[in-house]
């Protein structure tokens, strides 16, 4: 190789990790949001610089989470302590959703409302300041005026409450508190002591407010649950309703040194400008003892308000407001949820506008077992379904079925939990066998030790038990699992496969919210993602091995009503132990405030429900739905379906039902205590450790971690986009169908082991002409178009891998049958990855309309049918000519950078052969 090319190759190469463009992950909407500013500590008139960055503020959707960081903020005092939603931390950031771009408190959605403490800040509002000069503690109704007590705290609540202002012009007060008789103490047209109706329902306890602990070093991280009008109508937020994430730092106020010459402070507003109480900063433990000044129910103090930051929020038309009186044919589509997502957000592009056609695509989400019957069974003259979702086959038809390729995606372990320091985690990896392990409910979930059981017999609620010393030879445990982890945090497995998760708390042992029984929310419909998830299980050797009876390397054992499980397309609860209550004493009774007395104390025996309803103790503890969006959405209001509490309610007997004499000594007979098995309460924020198998496309819908999963190359992948697109190079083809399946036991390293196809199947005679040719569009669309990623309705939501050539070809085949209605069903193709090409995760995206979501130019049916990713994949990165001509460029660059440097060398060697030509010319053309 000459000297020239050795150069101008160097220049090349030392160039290339500088010039060569970064790649592009998606065309995602990228619309992170950083804001760096002073804020004040009044109290100390200290100052610090502050940064919150939001993910992602554009084309949000309801409940989708965004991540926050914040950096440079006070520490917390008594962090570890988490309780009651943050409440009793000191120093915290209160992280809230508000309406309006330049919102007041009043428009901002948080029960903590009170406005007695804030009024001895010396920035205090007058209506603040007022109700510290009217009171001498929170809460005292006997300054108020009224005709009774009712009436006096009515008024309490008028002066001390701020009030929040609903979108629709009510004002509510935000209390609990009803009257004696059940009547609320404010229910006025325009004014309620109650708080809004959409944050008191079942779940509403997660009413997206954050009361965040902040590190010593004055950072957290975290996720935050946007809401929009669908899931909070009362904030109002939507498309046209633009609103903002406000971040609020607690710190010290500018507290009164007394409230008017003749009106000293009251004793507790003493505590203003105070420091914390417990636990400084990075010191361990927790205590209940908190300065209220300091808390996070102060940030509508105005010495903390004025510090604030607002990150404005816009949101993507709500994918269930589409206008009822749409005069278009609809056209019908139902069954799988691994098209859930895309086909909501399809389908409101059609509906919105952003999609032109004359038809209306609805989709009705259902188990893939049915879908396929109601395809292939008539209901009179016609079919129950002509077109369905699907990842298996559909067969024995009496129509002949094309199975469009629609979807790759998969299914997923989403989990919401918070470590031993109470710092949510990201990061989780489970292998076949964890998972398999937590889906038999294998783990014990009455925790005896070994030295309770010792020389003591199991007891099984039979057995006469007439003292404390008898009770004292018993104890309860499941009889088959009492040897096993409690939890999966416990489990040496999971510690090994997740060494940098923090399981213990700073008392060095395993933190109590990871040591409970994790059930993961679980759904129980016939669904092809159970199939998968169970096919993933069973498919792995140390799993298999594990479920036929083999236990682990540290002792662990399946559960035995799960033995030798296979694939299956339902999950059913099989364990059907019932867990004893404690014994009773002969004179047992019960009190007229429910509160059971005399009883046996057996260690780990059960309650009065557990003796009353019979109901098996596993499936109290378990966590089940009716769907893979259900299991989501119970990871963000923070508790499952599972009932293991047991609550007491007192009815009265009426007179003519009353018995004769009391059942047991002391009963009354006037009253009935009922027992019911009940939800636990959300858990708070810093203890939570909930799993959930869902859907890939839901989990990344809502902005929930996912776990890693262990394929069969040995590597934990996650749904990383281009992981499921990989993992199609382990698929197998039906011949006759063309859909494909994953062999899990041929998953390579880059391979996500989750991933699933999903198909458009659709027959190809029978169908009328018109009718016909509208589902061939569909699937045209969904192929083409449909497949590029972006913000927009029309665009691949994210949890989904794009189509590669050869399956964009099937479909475009299977829309060409469709069409036709003469029958033919396409071949199956040999690969179903086919060309490497990238995935056209680089098209730029349509501008967009300021907040909408929606393109500004709608696409009409035939240009979608020309946007075929065959070619959107070779198109330049977001359209850049600098991608497109870097390697030219470089290599040009490199050749003349090469010459130059060789000039150089000529001009600075007078003895250079080519030095000595050129000197000889130049005489020679002097001479002349």
């Amino acid at each position: 190789m000459s000297r020239i090319t050795r150069l101008g190759l160097a220049v090349v190469i030392a160039a290339l990790p500088v010039v060569l463009p970064a790649p592009t992950a998606s065309a995602q909407d990228d619309s992170a949001v950083e804001q760096t500013k002073e804020i004040t500590n009044y109290g100390k008139d200290t100052t610090r610089n502050a940064t919150v960055r939001v993910s992602r503020t554009a084309n949000l959707f309801d409940r989708q989470q965004v991540r926050v960081d914040l950096a440079g903020f006070e520490p917390t005092w008594n962090a570890n302590n988490t309780a009651v939603n943050g409440t009793r931390l000191q120093y915290p950031v209160v992280v809230m959703q508000c309406r309006g771009v330049d919102p007041d408190p009043t428009t901002c959605a948080n029960e903590e409302r009170l406005q007695w403490q804030a009024g001895f800040d010396v920035n205090a509002t007058p209506s603040q300041r007022a109700v510290a000069e009217r009171q001498s503690r929170p809460g005292d109704p006997s300054v108020y005026p009224g005709a009774d007590l009712n009436e006096q705290y009515a008024n309490l609540f008028r002066a001390e409450q701020l009030p929040f202002a609903a979108a629709n012009g009510t004002s509510y007060l935000w209390r609990l508190e009803t009257r004696s008789d059940g009547v609320p103490f404010i229910d006025e047209p325009n004014l309620k002591s109650f708080p809004p109706t959409d944050v008191t329902s079942e779940g509403a306890a997660t009413i997206n407010t954050r009361n965040i602990p902040i590190r010593p070093d004055g950072t957290n991280a975290f996720l935050f649950e946007v809401r929009q009008r669908a899931s909070q109508s009362s904030l109002g937020c939507s498309d046209t309703q633009a609103c903002s994430i406000v971040v609020v730092p607690i710190m010290d106020m500018a507290c009164l040194d007394e409230l008017s010459e003749d009106k000293p402070l009251p004793a507790e507003a003493l505590n203003c400008g105070k420091p914390g109480r417990g636990p400084a900063p990075g010191e361990s433990g927790a205590t209940d003892d908190v300065n209220p000044f300091a808390a996070s129910q102060q940030w509508h103090a105005e010495s903390n308000w004025r510090n604030r930051f607002v990150v404005p929020i816009s949101f993507a038309p709500d994918l269930q407001s589409c206008d009822v009186r749409d005069s278009r044919p609809p056209l019908p589509a139902y069954g799988s949820e691994l098209v859930a997502v895309a086909q909501e957000r399809w389908g409101a592009a059609y509906c919105t506008g952003a999609r032109r056609a004359d038809y209306l695509p609805v989709y009705t989400q259902g188990s893939e077992y049915f879908a396929r019957r109601q395809l292939t069974t008539q209901l009179g003259a016609a079919y129950q379904q002509n077109a369905v979702f699907t990842s298996q086959p559909v067969t024995e038809s009496p129509r002949p079925v094309a199975h469009a390729p629609t979807a790759i995606t998969g299914f997923a372990v989403a989990f919401v939990v918070d470590d031993g320091n109470g710092a949510q985690v990201q990061n989780m990896t489970l292998s076949p066998r964890l998972l398999a392990k937590l889906i038999t409910q294998s783990y014990n979930p009455i925790i005896v030790p070994p030295a309770a059981r010792d020389g003591k017999k199991p007891y099984d609620g039979t057995q006469s038990i007439p003292d404390a010393a008898t009770a004292a030879r018993y104890y309860v445990a499941h009889p088959a699992l009492f040897n096993n982890p409690q939890s999966l945090f416990a489990d040496p497995e999971f510690a090994d496969l997740n060494p940098d998760f923090a399981l213990r708390s700073g008392t060095d042992a395993l933190a109590p919210h990871l040591r409970n029984t994790i059930n993961p929310m679980v759904f129980t419909v016939e669904s092809d993602i159970m199939m998968d998830i169970t096919r993933y299980v069973t498919g792995d050797p140390a799993a298999r091995a594990w479920l036929d009876g083999q236990p682990d390397p540290y002792g662990m054992r399946v559960n035995p009503a799960w033995l030798n499980l296979e694939p299956t397309q339902i999950y059913t609860l099989l364990d059907t132990w019932v867990r004893p209550a404690m014994p009773r004493k002969e004179g047992w009774l019960e009190s007229k405030i429910g509160v059971l007395t005399d009883r046996q104390f057996v260690y780990g025996g059960g309650d009065t429900c557990d003796e009353v309803h019979g109901t098996e103790y596993l499936t109290k503890v378990a966590n089940v739905a009716n769907a893979a969006k259900a299991t989501a959405l119970m990871l963000l209001d923070r508790r499952g379906s599972a009932t293991p509490i047991c609550t007491q309610t007192i009815a009265p007997v009426p007179t003519g039902q009353q018995a004769a004499e009391p059942q047991f000594p002391g009963d009354d007979v006037t009253q009935d205590v009922r027992f019911n098995e009940t939800k636990i309460a959300p858990v708070d924020y810093g203890k939570r450790a909930q799993l959930a198998l869902t859907t890939v496309a839901h989990a990344a819908l809502y902005g929930l971690p996912t776990a890693r999963l262990v394929n069969s190359a040995g590597q934990a992948i996650g749904p990383a986009p281009g992981t499921m697109r990989s993992a199609l190079h382990a698929a197998t083809v039906d011949p006759v169908t063309g859909t494909v399946q994953i062999d899990h036991t041929r998953v390579g390293a880059d391979g996500y082991p989750g991933t699933m196809v999903a198909y458009t199947a659709v027959p190809t005679s029978g169908l009328d002409l018109a009718t016909a040719g509208r589902y061939a569009d569909f699937i045209e669309f969904m192929a083409t178009t449909g497949q590029v990623p972006g913000p927009t309705l029309a665009n691949l939501p994210p949890g989904y891998d794009p189509l590669p050539p050869s399956l964009v070809r099937q479909a475009k085949d299977a829309a060409a049958a469709v069409r036709a209605q003469r029958g033919e069903v396409p071949a199956a193709l040999d690969d179903p990855v086919g060309e490497d090409t990238p995935p056209a995760v680089d098209q730029q995206a349509p501008a967009a309309n300021p907040g909408s979501g929606l393109p500004v130019n709608a696409q009409n049916a035939d240009d979608a049918k020309d946007a075929d990713p065959e070619r959107l994949a070779k198109t330049e990165d977001a359209s850049s000519w600098l991608a497109r001509w870097s390697i030219p460029l470089l290599i040009g660059f490199g050749l003349l950078a090469a010459l130059v440097a060789f000039c150089v060398q000529v001009g600075a060697r007078p003895d250079h052969p080519l030095r000595r030509g050129l000197d000889g010319l130049l005489r020679a053309v002097g001479r002349r």
